[in-house]
């Protein structure tokens, strides 16, 4: 239990660095949702001494939806800076095409490409981040 404590108090005092940045945001809801209950209270030789449950998570539900949010508007941030780049590219390519079927636009694909990646990762942290993260990136 001291272990446990102790974890937690670091994976507090990480989170309070403000993190910004959106694989750091993924490692740390990780970590609190699956990692350690995996890898560290999964093994047989603590398994056996102490219930999971009893435990209660590192961080606190609050912390967590918090991160999850920073997570879900870093990546909107991200993507949004990204597509608008994007947009104006293939505005500048519009202007110049003189014929109409010469004219592809891989704009489609980037989109789906950029949502794709986190559309995917997040429900691996938890089914309802998962939720969250594919409503606010359609």
């Amino acid at each position: 239990i001291c272990g446990h404590e102790g974890i937690a108090s670091w994976l507090s005092e990480v989170v309070q660095r403000n993190l910004k940045d959106i694989n750091d945001l993924y490692v740390v809801l990780d970590w609190n949702s699956n990692i350690y209950n995996r890898e560290v209270l999964g093994r047989p030789e603590i398994s056996s001494l102490v219930s999971i449950h009893s435990l209660g998570p590192l961080l606190s539900p609050e912390t967590r939806l918090d991160l999850e949010d920073r997570c879900v508007d870093a990546v909107q941030a991200k993507i949004t800076k990204s597509l608008t780049k994007d947009l104006q590219s293939e505005e500048e390519k519009w202007w110049q095409e003189t014929r109409l079927e010469e004219f592809y636009c891989s704009l489609s694909n980037k989109v789906i490409s950029a949502l794709k990646v986190h559309v995917d990762r997040a429900p691996n942290i938890t089914p309802e981040f998962g939720l969250n993260t594919g409503r606010a990136h359609v």
